[in-house]
This record gives structure tokens, sequence and C-alpha cells, in this order.
């Protein structure tokens, strides 16, 4: 087309281009001279965007692609400052002009220029991903005004500003229908970027993760002027869910928010805008924020919520942002805690939330106004001359907490109304809940008060009242308020300071529960300088406390320093009835029950005109001055204590500290600690009268006689239940009580206790004088149940010290008025001289009271009384014993006490009936010389005496006649004890009875030395639990009772005991003469006579001629007749009690040594209980018993020459010893020959403990002929390392090898059965342990350890066995740490040339050898069959060693000729399965010097056979041989000796010919799966040899020619022989064992 074409009018059908260009570069072509004209002559529209159809008249191709050439000519270009949008559009490179815009809102957006780009949309379009401006100034707006455009925002979409600014004008945002919550804010805003918003609104929108819809940590600044946001992000619960602006700190026109509306859902208010930094009350103005907050009056909570500010530099700003619009500036705060603390809080639509807080809002004298419940946690004061705290309408509460308090200070005044406060603290206050300044005034009304506590007085006020200062409460309720200060108050502490301060508490005010923990005022403590009933009428309404129930409700102080007082109290008239405490004080109104006065004197003049009065003690009282009861009075004093002033003075010398002058009563007081300087306690003058009852007087001091009462003539006194301690006189005459007492008048003292009482000279307790008495009748007196208690009577003139030292009576006429029922219970606790009298008439001074009393049962006795006809009384002892006679018949009694001691020097000749008793068991009867009783027979009665509960003291030197003799009378001891001086002698018996009877019942002795015995009787004696202690004869004889008994006599002596040392064999301590059957039994000995008393304790002499035994062993212990012994035992027991006796030997009764229990009799068995001695040589030859034993749990003690043989020639000889401990006494024993020796038969040592504590020097057991058996024996000594210097046991033969350290066997057996051989150190001279040259050796379950010899072969075991008897059995045995430290085989070593080594089981571990062979040495070289030995199950610890350089065989070393033929495996099965190459070793002809291992031997002579297998296998376990035949057929190529493992079942095929030049051995066992494996001795069709015919090849026959075969665990089969081959023996056979041929076939014979 050329240049001058020009394109004016183009009209399209729509079916397709007018212009179509295929080309390869658009752009490039759309410049070319073809077409250039039509860009710079085609009509472009400049408001609207080109259609469709305009665009599609040109259009280009490029490859696949079709597009308007528009695109292409028409570019956007850098000049245009604005970019459209149109859902019409193409996202193109070129796009963005108003007739070609740009399709999307992300494409538009990156075209963006520098400079200010304006992004126009004319329809609405989608933000779909997050956008950041590129340059520093972006707008959007909508380009069809006055239309709105719509910018639809998905999930993904958001705008993220950091340094730049956007502007954003007249679009709605609206979330896309399908699209969910924003991932994140709708605008971001960091750094420094700026956000405005005009006439912009926002549909419901919602964001995730607590995102705000506009989020802004940016320095910059963000406008909103006509923003709406409907229903955005209404279901977060975050703070600024809508708008969220953090800065470091705000500026004034940071954030400009006006005509800003909330379209918020009901029930989903939150904040929607949050300020967050310092200065935000700089931004927040009325210019600043207009709108969003409407009126002052449209404020609510919820509205408040909407907009919120946090300050954290200045966090009184913080909170909403109303309160900078509407902030306060004076008047009355109001207080909600629905609300917030902020710097303008207080008016009332926008009030405070604390108290605290509020009440710091106060600008002036106004009030705190509470519109809810609020919390008191601070202590508030007064600033302002006046201030009010009420509530808005009814009384709100008010918590108040720890801290929480008012303080009114000085010059101000507080107002509470209507506000109920509580304490909600669980610890108490220290201080008041109001504090007032004494210049400062307060008015409380209709408030209530609850649970306040505190350990101040007045938990709700405290403080000081001055002048002209008021304290009001009216209509105020206090409940539950307490303190704990012990002198102060529990709700209200008011002290007025001036008759012009005023005090009020109306009458509707009400307390509830209040209480003081002290015993002070619950409710109110009022203190006034001049408190008086005038003073409380006048200036205080308290009608209510006058009361009695208020006493500790409501209390007064009058004055500083004087004590509370009741109120009530200055309202209360006194009473004839005073009370009387010392804890309380002395006021003017003291002395109500309520109120008590301290002292006595200050209640006294209380009773002013009154003349009868009581007084009550309601606590201790102190007396502090002298004073006169003019009154009648009566004092109770509830067992409280009376003080006495110490140093209290009286009036005169003549007057007490209580004068009595009427009648005084005084009850229940405790009177204690007073030194009376002058004066009784009480003094009654003539006419008066004294009664004290129930009293107790304690540490009271006077000058006076009579420290209590002084009655004077004339007067009365009744004292009764009342105790007197510590109370004395420095007087002459009486500690307690002096009286004069005139007939006519009451002298009565009844249940008195006098302690420690004492005076200066007479009585210590009571002094009376009956002044001109005649009778008793004429006065009225009594003293009755009085106890003294360690009185006495301190005085100089010892004449009268012990005289009247309780009672002193003066009198006259005293034999008529001293009766028995006026002093009845005054003497139990008396001494005779400690009540007295002194009877002026009679002229009898010192005379004592008891006198006048009768005896009632016995006469008392004891060398303390009195030589007088009338003694014998309690308190009037008779002297001697025979002023007691004497008394006793004068009173026609039977008995005499004796109290402490009486002597008896004198014969006192006793006839009758009649008994001596002690009064306690220390109860004394001393003997003299020439004391004695002679009891004669009485004509008319028997006579009989006892003598009960007495200590008999022998207290001369010697005795020269018998204490009691008596000739056909009787005795009675009844728990009496005997006793002597070192120095007395017993040169006769103490007691000698001549046919009569002597009765002893609970009789002791103790060191009593005689020349004679105690008690020597020819009549019955009947002895029962006595005890008679170191009595000692020091002659021949016994020492305690020789009794003479016949058939009318008796002696039973029960439950006595006897202890002492007799001093030689002939002395003892019973000796009966005679015989009688009934004392011979045990059942007149039991409890007396028994195991652990001496043999030679009680004797029987028996008439020579009677005797069955030595006559030299008469006389004889009564044990023999209780006990005999067993048939067939004797029992020995060495013990200092057992004794050697020809009746001996029962289990009661043992022998002493194990000499004499094979000596008295051949017995089957001696039985050693507990200790046996053995010192002398015992032989159990079987003359007269074929089996014998020594045995039973016990010690044999072997010394001297002690020795137990066995057996002669007669080999039947059995000797047993069993369960022993074996206890050598090496220090004595001398023996040539062993302890113990078997000659011939059976010696069997079975559990035997064998023990020698030092080096021994003989042999243990020497066994010259038959069989020793040793089962669970144990030879040990007392030390690890008991070193012998020779055997234990002895050798059998003559030509024994080097001396053995244990045992040496050369001939006969010995088994040794569950011993044990532990710790030994071999001498360097000995051999091993046990040497066997001859005979048999059995272990059996042995443990046998820690042995070491220094030289030679085998520690434990050396052994030589050359015959066929001789033989070596090991099993079940365990040696460890055996060693031989320079030779071979550590444990054993063992030659074998014939006999036989069989080693089962066994175990071995940490055993070493200096050479070959750590803990087994065997030289087999000269052994003819290996089946001579065997090693099986035995196992071999990893730790032994064979220690030589060249040493092999750390476990075991074999020495032989040819180790092929002697190491059969079958023989070491179980041993060597686990063994390494070095552990088994030997050596013989064939191999090297230092020997071969035996592992691979023995394992190669290992062969299998069994059905399973086949002829031509290996011939191993594994891969056994078929047949027998073919096992015999192959091991007969080969040298050696085999062992053949049967698999399960095996045949022997075809008769076998096991022939061999040099012979050999092989053994057939069971494989260890099948111990008991099978073989089938029948031949099978198949293994008969051609030719040969079923009958004749039945049957498979094994010939031997010079070989050894042995079988082991083998069951055979089919093993018949029939007759026709029963010719064919089997030759040369060793051993042939365990054949088990079927029930039914018949045995081999041969």
């Amino acid at each position: 087309m050329s240049s001058d074409c020009v394109v004016t009018s183009v009209v399209s059908n729509g079916t397709g281009s007018i212009v179509f260009v295929e080309t390869a570069d658009i752009t490039s072509t759309a410049s070319s001279p073809p077409f250039s004209f039509l860009k710079s002559t085609l009509t472009v529209p400049t408001n609207r965007q080109f259609t469709e159809l305009e665009r599609n008249i040109f259009v280009g191709k490029v490859g696949a692609r079709e597009e308007s050439l528009l695109w292409s000519w028409l570019p956007h270009t850098d000049t245009e400052e604005k970019i459209f949008v149109a859902s019409e559009g193409m996202d193109h490179n070129n796009c963005g002009l108003i007739a070609l815009p740009c399709s999307s809102f992300e494409k538009a957006f990156q075209k963006q220029k520098s400079g200010t780009t304006n992004l126009l949309l004319n329809t609405s379009s989608v933000l779909s991903k997050t956008l950041t401006p590129t340059f520093s100034s972006f707008t959007i707006t909508s380009y069809t005004s006055p239309s709105r455009q719509s910018l639809i925002v998905t999930s993904s979409g958001s705008f993220s500003l950091t340094t730049q600014s956007l502007s954003i004008d007249s679009v709605d945002f609206e979330k896309a229908p399908d699209s969910d919550k924003l991932a994140s804010s709708l605008f971001a805003l960091t750094s420094s970027s700026c956000l405005s918003l005009t006439d912009v609104s926002f549909s419901p929108f919602s964001t995730s993760d607590s995102q705000s819809l506009i989020r802004s940590s940016s320095s910059g600044k963000i406008k909103l002027h006509t923003v709406s946001f409907s229903h955005c992000n209404e279901e977060s619960s975050e703070k600024g869910r809508v708008i969220h602006i953090s800065k470091n700190s705000f500026s004034t026109g940071d954030v400009i928010m006006k005509s800003v509306s909330f379209v918020i859902t009901a029930g989903k208010e939150g904040t929607d805008v949050l300020l967050k930094g310092a200065g935000i009350g700089t931004t927040v103005t009325n210019e600043t924020f207009e709108g969003p907050f409407g009126n002052e009056e449209d404020q609510t909570l919820l509205k408040l919520k909407q907009f919120l500010g946090e300050d954290q530099t200045t966090p009184e700003h913080s909170g909403p942002l109303a309160y900078f619009i509407f902030p306060h500036t004076d008047g009355d705060v109001t207080v909600d805690s629905s609300f917030f603390d902020h710097a303008n809080c207080g008016k009332e639509k926008l009030p405070c939330s604390s108290l605290s807080h509020g009440w710091a809002q106060l600008k002036d004298s106004s009030s705190v106004v509470l519109s809810s419940a609020t919390t008191l946690d601070s202590s508030l004061a007064t600033t302002q001359t006046s201030q009010t705290l009420k509530s808005k309408t009814s009384a709100l509460s008010v918590a108040v907490a720890e801290s929480g308090s008012f303080t009114v200070s000085a010059g101000t005044s507080l107002s509470l109304s209507s506000i109920s406060f509580s304490w909600v603290v669980i610890l108490s206050s220290s201080s008041s809940f109001i504090s007032l300044s004494n210049t400062a005034s307060l008015s409380v009304t209709s408030c209530s008060f609850t649970a306040f506590t505190s350990s101040a007085s007045g938990s709700v006020l405290s403080g000081s009242v001055g002048a002209g200062c008021s304290v009001e409460f009216t209509a105020s309720r206090f409940e539950s308020c307490s303190s704990s200060n012990v002198e102060g108050s529990g709700v209200l502490d008011i002290s007025l300071l001036t008759d012009t301060s005023s005090f009020l508490l109306s009458a509707d005010s009400s307390f509830h529960n209040c209480v003081s923990t002290g015993i002070q005022s619950d409710f109110l403590l009022l203190s006034h300088p001049t408190l008086s009933k005038t003073v409380l009428e006048h200036t205080l309404t308290l009608d209510w406390t006058k009361d009695s129930s208020t006493a500790t409700l409501f209390v007064g102080k009058e004055g500083a320093f004087l004590p509370l007082v009741p109120l009530f109290l200055y309202f209360t008239p006194m009473e004839s009835t005073g009370h009387l405490d010392q804890n309380w004080s002395d006021m003017s109104v003291c002395g109500l029950s309520v109120y008590p006065c301290k002292t006595l004197p200050s209640l006294w003049t209380r009773f002013e005109a009154m003349t009868d009065v009581t007084i009550e003690v309601g606590g201790d009282v102190e007396q502090v001055e002298p004073m006169e009861l003019n009154k009648n009075m009566r004092l109770n004093g509830g067992e409280h204590t009376l003080t006495i002033n110490e140093g209290i003075g009286t009036r005169n010398t003549e007057s007490g500290l209580f004068g009595v002058r009427k009648e005084a009563e005084v009850n229940s007081i405790n009177v204690e600690i007073g030194i009376l300087t002058s004066g009784s306690l009480f003094e009654c003058s003539s006419s008066s009268s004294l009664t004290l009852e129930d009293c107790s007087v304690t540490q009271l001091v006077a000058s006076i006689a009579g420290c209590l009462v002084c009655v004077n003539e004339g007067a009365n006194l009744v004292v009764k239940n009342t105790s007197f301690s510590s109370v004395s006189s420095t007087h002459s005459l009486a500690g307690v009580i002096v009286a004069s007492v005139l007939e006519g008048c009451s002298f009565k003292l009844d249940n008195l206790t006098f302690s420690s009482c004492s005076c200066s000279s007479r009585s210590s307790c009571v002094w009376m004088e009956l002044v001109n008495t005649t009778s008793s009748s004429s006065f009225d007196y009594s003293m009755t149940d009085l106890k003294f208690v360690e009185t006495s009577a301190q005085t100089q003139n010892t004449a009268e010290s012990t005289r009247g030292i309780d009672v002193y009576l003066l009198g006259y006429n005293l034999d008529s008025i001293i009766l028995a029922d006026l002093w009845e219970g005054s003497w139990d606790t008396s001494k005779e001289w400690s009540i007295w009298a002194d009877d002026s008439k009679s002229g009898v001074n010192s005379s004592i009271l008891p006198y006048l009393v009768d005896i009632a049962e016995t006469v008392e006795v004891d060398e303390s009384g009195w030589p007088f006809l009338k003694c014998g009384h309690f308190f009037m002892f008779c002297e001697t014993l025979h002023f007691g006679l004497d008394r006793m018949k004068s009173a026609n009694l039977e008995s005499m006490t004796i109290i402490n001691s009486a002597p008896l020097v004198a014969t006192l000749e006793a006839k009758g009936v009649f008994s001596i008793v002690g009064k306690t068991s220390s109860s004394t009867l001393s003997l003299s010389e020439d004391g004695r009783i002679e009891v004669v027979r009485d004509e008319m009665t028997e006579s009989h005496l006892t003598l009960d509960t007495l200590s008999l003291l022998f207290s001369s030197t010697r005795l020269s006649t018998s204490f009691v003799t008596s000739t056909q009378c009787s005795l009675s001891l009844l728990s009496c004890s005997l006793s002597s001086p070192s120095s007395t002698v017993l040169s006769v018996h103490l007691i000698e009875i001549s046919d009569g009877s002597l009765n002893m019942n609970g009789v002791t002795s103790s060191s009593i030395k005689t020349t004679t015995s105690l008690f020597s009787t020819s009549s019955s004696v009947m002895i029962e639990s006595c005890s008679f202690e170191q009595v000692s004869r020091s002659s021949d004889g016994p020492s305690i009772l020789e009794a003479s008994v016949s058939d009318t006599h008796h002696v039973s002596m029960k439950n006595t005991k006897m202890v002492g040392s007799l001093s030689n064999g002939k002395s003892h301590w019973v000796l009966l003469k005679g015989e009688n059957e009934e004392s011979e039994k045990e059942k007149s000995w039991a409890g007396t006579f028994n195991l652990s008393c001496a043999q030679s304790s009680v004797m029987i002499e028996r008439d020579p001629s009677t005797l069955t035994f030595d006559r030299s062993f008469n006389p004889y212990s009564l044990l023999y007749c209780f006990h005999a012994r067993t048939a067939g035992e004797i029992v020995v027991e060495t013990t200092s009690s057992s004794a050697d006796h020809p009746l001996c030997g029962n289990v009661k009764l043992p022998c002493r040594t194990v000499d004499t229990g094979f000596e008295l009799t051949r017995v089957n068995t001696v039985k050693i209980s507990g200790n046996g001695e053995l010192s002398s040589k015992m032989e159990f030859d079987g003359i007269d018993v074929a089996v014998g034993s020594l045995r039973h749990s016990g010690t044999l003690l072997v010394v001297g020459k002690g020795q137990i043989v066995n057996g002669e020639a007669n080999e039947l000889d059995s000797l047993t010893i069993s369960e022993l401990d074996v206890n050598l006494d090496s220090s004595t024993l001398s023996l040539d020959e062993g302890v113990f020796e078997n000659r011939g038969g059976l010696l069997v040592l079975e559990k035997v403990n064998i023990c020698c504590s030092t080096e021994l020097s003989t042999l243990v057991v020497k066994m010259s002929g038959g069989t020793l058996t040793l089962t669970d024996t144990t030879i040990s000594g007392d030390s690890s390392n008991i070193v012998f210097d020779s055997t234990l046991f002895s050798s059998l033969s003559d030509s024994a090898p080097p001396q053995p350290f244990l045992l040496s066997i050369g001939g006969g057996g010995v088994v040794l059965d569950g011993a044990s051989l532990t710790t030994h150190q071999l001498t360097p001279a000995s051999s091993a342990l046990i040497t066997q040259s001859k005979g048999s050796l059995t272990l059996n379950n042995m443990i046998v350890e820690n042995v070491t010899r220094q030289t030679g072969d085998g520690s434990i075991i050396s052994a030589t066995l050359n015959t066929n008897t001789d033989r070596l059995s090991i099993h079940s045995t365990s040696f460890a740490s055996c060693s031989c430290s320079a030779g071979n085989g550590g444990a054993l070593a063992v030659t074998i040339t014939s006999g036989s080594l069989s080693l089962d089981e066994c175990r071995f571990e940490s055993c070493a050898s200096g050479r070959d062979g750590g803990a087994v040495w065997l030289d087999l070289s000269q052994m003819p069959t290996p089946s001579q030995y065997s090693l099986l199950q035995t196992q071999f610890g990893t730790n032994n060693l064979a220690n030589r350089a060249s040493g092999k065989g750390h476990c075991v070393f074999v020495l032989g000729e040819d180790l092929r033929r002697v190491v059969v495996g079958s023989r070491w099965r179980g041993s060597f399965e686990e063994a390494k190459e070095d552990d088994l070793w030997g050596r013989d002809e064939t191999t090297p010097t230092e020997g071969t291992s035996l592992l691979s031997l023995l394992k190669s002579q290992v062969i299998g056979v069994g059905e399973g297998g086949e002829d031509d296998a290996a011939g191993t376990v594994d891969a056994p041989f078929k047949t027998l035949h073919r096992c015999f057929e192959e091991t007969s190529k080969r040298d050696g000796s085999f062992a053949v493992v049967v698999v399960e079942r095996a045949r022997i095929g075809e008769s076998c010919w096991l022939v061999s030049e040099r012979g050999w051995a092989m053994d057939v066992s069971g494989s260890a799966e099948s111990p008991r494996s099978e073989v089938l001795c029948s031949v099978s069709d198949e293994e008969r040899k051609p030719g040969t015919t079923s009958s004749s090849a039945r049957h498979a026959m094994i010939t031997l020619s010079g070989q050894s075969l042995s079988f082991s665990d083998i069951l055979f089969s089919s093993f018949s022989v029939p007759r026709s081959i029963q010719s064919y023996p089997i030759q040369d056979a060793q051993k042939l064992a365990s054949l088990s041929p079927d029930k039914d076939d018949e045995f081999l014979s041969e």
C-alpha cells in the first residue's frame, strides 16, 4: 500500500479483517513504510476504548497466534501518566491507553512509571496476588465517574508497601465470591510507606492468622476519609482487627480518620482500630479524628472498645481513643470497673475503671461516684478539704484488697455514703481500714463493713478526734470484723482528745459477729480524758451500752494510762456480792462479775455501808496490805491463788494480815508465797469466827506463833479439807495453827494435810491449849483425819525435838477429854512421838496419845519400841520379843509382828500355837550367841511355831546353840531369809527337829558358812519354793539338810533353788539317810532337782550291804533314782554337771566322757548330747554286737590318749560315727596312732566335721584294714591356712609313698561323700592331699578348693593304679584353684597300668601346674585298653593353665605309648567338644617332643553309623555309614581306636570279623540326641550275601580277635541265637555292656 493511501471510513461486516498481515515481527512491520501511514492517519478514541470489531480490522499473525495490529501500532508510552484497566482489554505489552486498556489489574500495576502513576479502573478488576508499587507514588481510582468500579480481591490478593505512597479513590473493595479468608493483611505497610483512602468501601473481608485488614508498622502517614468497612473481620477477637497501626512515636497528623464508618453485626463487636505506640494523644484530636466516635452522649462500653490505643511509654494514655476526644476536666469523678483507667477518664460516659485511679482524678473538693462494684487495692488519702465517696444509686460493694485503706489527713474531712466495704484477703492487715488524723473528721452514712481483720486495734477505724472535729456513723453495719490486738477493739478504736471532740454512733447502726481476740472490746473502744457516767450522758447518745451483756462489746478508757472499762459499768450499781481477780484493775466501777476488782482492799471500799458481803474470786489475787474484816464475809476462792506480797506489814503485833472481827468464811482459795513480818495470816479476836474449807496454804512464813491462824480466847475456828505445805514460823509454839480454846467454843480440824511445815521449837503444825477444861462435853473440838508428811520442829533443845512435832496439846484432865473418835484418822502416817500431850492435872508430861488405843490382833515388836506394859500396838512397839510375848499372853493373842528389827538375846520358850511374823520382808530377827527359841510340847495342845516373813540374822561370831529346837513339835518357816556376817560360822544346826515336822516355804539363804548342815531332822520335811545360795560347809557332808528317813517319814523338796560350789567330792547340799520310796520319787522334788543341779547336790546314803555296784560310789545322787538308762543306748555329754557313774548314761544323766560310755556296757549306740570328751583308747571289736555307732548332733573333744578303734579280724564289724563336730585338742593329744583306727570291717564317718585349731602332730584316721567311708564330712581348721606336719589319715601298707598331706590309700576302700576340703597350703615335704597306691578311692559330691602343692605331681590326688582291683572314681566333684607349683597335673596326677579311672561330671576351674596338665595329668603309656578310663561330661573352665614354658594341656595332658589307641572319643564324651587346641594335649613315641593336640584326634575318631546313612558315605555323624559291618570294615584298615556313634538305629549287617595284629579299641555308644540308640542284630534281605539262605544268615555275629570292644547306652534288638551257631564264641572281649535282648528271644549265654 502506498504512502498516500488514507483510511477514512472502514466498515466491516464482522466476518473478517480488512487488512491481514503475516509476518514474523509485527512491531517492525507496523512501522514499515507500507503501513506507517496508518498510524498517523488512524483516528484513535480519546475517551473510550476500541471495540472488538474495530480492533480486528487490522490483524497480524505471528506463528500460530493472531492479534490486532492496533496493539503494536498504538503502544502505551512512558509519557502517559494514566494506565487504564478494563475487562474487555488485553494484557499486552503495549496496553494501557484508554482505547487499548489492559485486561488485568496486575498487568496494569506492572506498567507503573517513575513519578506519579494513576491507575484508572474502567471496569471491575481482580486482585489475586500481593502487589508492591515500584515507584514512590501510585494512585488507583475509578475512571467512569460518577459510577464506581470494584476491585475484587481473592484470598491471595494484597498490597505490600515499604517506602511507597498508595492512594486509592472511589473504589469498592469486594471479596471474590468463591474466595476464602485473606492469607494476609489487605494493606501491609512497613518502613516509611503511606496510605490514603478516599471514598473507599470494603465489603465483608476476613483475614487469617490474626491479621488485620490494614496493618501498618510504617513511620509514614495514613489518611482515611469517607471510608466504610462493612462486616470486616467480625469473627476475630484480636485488637485492631480492621486497622492496626503501630509506631514508635505518633505525631500530629500521622493518622487521620474522618467520616470512617463501621458496619458490625450485633453481638460481634470488637476492637476495630488499634493505635500502638508512644504519643497517641498527639495524633488523636478533634481535627484528625472527626466522625468515628460520634458525640459524648453516644459513648458506650462497646463503642469505646472499638477504638483503642496502647501507649507503653505513658500507660495512662492507653485505652479508648474517645478519652482523648472527651477528656475529664473537673467535677465529680465516675468509677465503673467495666471501663478503663485513663489519663482523661472520669466523665459519666467515660468513667475510670479503678477506685484508686478515680480518686487521683479529683481536682477539687468533689466526689467519687461509683456506678458499679469495684476493688480498693491501694491506700487512699484525702488531699482536698472535703472529699466524698458514694454510690450512684443503691449501695455498691467495694472489695478491699490487702493494701487497701483510707487515711483522713490532717485538716481534711471524708464522707462515705452508701458503700458496702468487704475485706477479701485471707491474712489480716497490720493497720486499721480507716486511719484518722487528730485534726480530721469522718462521716459515714448507710455503709457496711464486712470481714475486716487486723492486728491493730480497730479493724475498721482507729484514730484520735481533736478539738472541734467529729466522727459520725449513721445507719452503718459492721459484720464479722475482728482484731487480734490483745489490748484493743475489734471494730472501732476512737480517742476523744477534748470535751469539744464529737463522736456519734447512731442507734440504727449494728454489729454482727465482730470480735476482738484480746480481753478488751469487741465493738468499740472509746477513750476520754475524764470518762464518767456524766461524760457519757452529756457527750454521747449510747443508751444501748448500759446493758451488762455489752461488757466486752463497748469499752471505755479513763485517761491515758488507766485500764479499759465496759461502758455499762458507769450505769450499774454495786451489789453485796463482789468479784475479785488480779488480772483486772481497781477502778471506781470495779467489783461486778464482768469487771472484778484487782485487790481486796479496793473491793472492800465498794461495799460501803453493807454488813454482810460475799466475795467471788474469779482469778488469782495478790494481797498488798493488811485489813480488818469488820463485816460478815464469805469468800469463795474458786480454787484460785491468794499471793501474799513479800514483806507485808500489819497494823500492830497482835493483828494479822486479815483481822477477823466478825464471822468470816473462806472457801477454795490457795494461799502461797508470803512472808508475814508481824502477825498471822488470820488473827481471830474474841467472839469472832473463822471457817477455812477446801483451801491450800503453801510457802508461808511468819515470825509469830501460828503462821496461818492465831485463835485468841473466845474465838471459834473450823478448818476442813485443807492442805499446808512449807508453812513455817520462827516462833516457839507452832508453825501453822495456834489456838487457845475456851469452854463453849468450837475448835474443829478435819481432813487436813501438813507437809514440810516447821517452827523453831514446839509443834510444827498445831499447838492447842484447852483452857479450864473438865470433860470432852464442855467444849466442841475434834481433830480428825490429820495427815503429817515430812514435818519438823527445828529446835536447839534436843530433849523436846521429837515430841509433839506435829501436834502439841496442853490441857487439864486430858484422860477424860482425849477420846479416840475425836482423833479418828489422824495417826495413819504419824510417828509415835509426833502427837504429844502435857496434862497439868496428872503431871504426866510428854505422854503419847496412842496409849489409849487397844491392841487389835497382833503384838508389834521393834527394838526402837518401849518397855511399857501397854506397848505392842502400831504406834508403841514392844522393845524385845520377851516384852512382846508377855504382852501377847496378857492380850490372849497368838501372834507377834516384828516391825523393823528385834533382838533375841536369851532363850524364848514357845508353848502352844503361835507365830512370829515380819511386818515386811526386811523385818529382821537378830540372833545373839545365847538367843534361841525352844518349842515345848503343851500338855493340852500340840505346839507349833510359825516364823513368817522374817529376815533371820546371825549376828554373833559363832552360835553355840541351835536357833530353834523342837521335840515332838512342828515348825514352819514361811517366806523367811537367812543370812549372817562373813565372820559368822555356824557350828551347830540352825534348826533341829526331833520326831516332829519341818515345813519351809519361800525360804531363802545367802552366804552362810557352817561346819554342819543348816537343818537336821529325823522327821518329815516339806520344802517348797525355797532358795539356798552360797551355803558352804567346811567339812564333809551336807550343807543344807541332813534327814534321816524311814517308812513313816517323807521328804519332799519342790521348786527349790540351790546355788553354790561344793568344796569337794564328799560335800553336797542334801543327804537322805535310809530308804523311803516316796522321798525318792521325782514328784517329791519337782522343780528342784533337775539336770541343772550338780549330781552330788542331793545324795542318798544306803546300807552298803544293799548295794549292787561299787561301794565307792555310795552315797550317790538322787538323780539316778529318777532316770534310768535307755536300752541299747548310752548318752555322753561332757559338762560341768555330768559325771561318770555306774548308773549314768541316760539322756538326762549322761556320762561325762565317751570313755565311760564305752566302758559301762556293750550297746549299739554311744550318743553324744552337746559335747563329749574322749581321753583314752576305746576299742570297738564287735564282740557283743555286729553294728555300732557314735552319733548325734554334738561335739566330740579328743584329748590326751583319746582314740576309737573299730574291728579286729571280724570283717563284719561296722562302726558309724555321724552328725558330730570332732575337735582335736592338739595341745594335749599324744597318740602314736590315729584318733580313729579301722582294723577291719567298715568305718563310716557321716556328717562329721573334723577340726583342729592348731598344728597337729598325730594321725586322725589310721586304716590297717577294712573299709573307710566319709560322707558329708569336712576336714578343716579354725583358720583359713591350717598347716599339718603329718597326715590326717594313715597309710594302708607298710611301703607307702612319701607322706601324704591328708590320706594315703594302700589297700581297702575309702569313700569321701559330700566332704569339703578347703584352703590348704601343703608343706614342701608332703605329698598330695591324697596318695593312692592300692585299693579303691571314691569321691562323690565334693568341693575341693584353694589347695597348693609346692613339689611333685598332683595337689589333690596322686595315684598309681597297678592291679585289677585298684579303682579311682570321682563323680560330681568340683576342683577350684588347685595347683602344683613345680609338677604335673594341677589337681590330679594318675598313672594307669591296670585298674580303672572314672572321672565323670566333674568341674575344674582355675587350676594350674608348673609343667604339663593344668588340671589333670594322665600316664596311659602302660594301659592295655582304653576301656580302663573315662572322662565323661567333665567341664574345664577357661582359666586353667599349664605354666611351664613348653607346658601343654591347660586342662588335660595324656602320656601314652600310642595315642591313637588309648585316646578314644567315646571315653571323652561331653568333655572335649568345647575345648581349644591347647586345652587337651598328649605325647607318645610317634609325636614330637612337645606332643600334639588331642582335639583333632578325638574328633577324627568319631564315626557315625545309622539306618539313614549309606555304606559309601564319609562315615561322620552328619554322613553316617548304614551298618556296623561297613563301619568295622573301614576302621580295620586304620590305626588307632575309634568311637562309633549310633544315630538313632543301626544294623550289624553281615557277620563281622574284627582282626588286627596290633590290637585296637572301639567304643559303640548312643548319640547325644538319642541317648538310648538301637542296634538291630538281624540281617535284612538286601544285606544278605549272595548264595546264603535266609535261615543260615538270619542272625549277625561279631567276632573279636585281639581287640577291645565296648558298648554304652545301646538297646539291642532281635538278639536271639539259634542253637546251630551257639558254638561261635565272643573271643577276647574285654567288656560287653548294656545288652538288652528282646523278651521273647533267648539271651546270649556266653
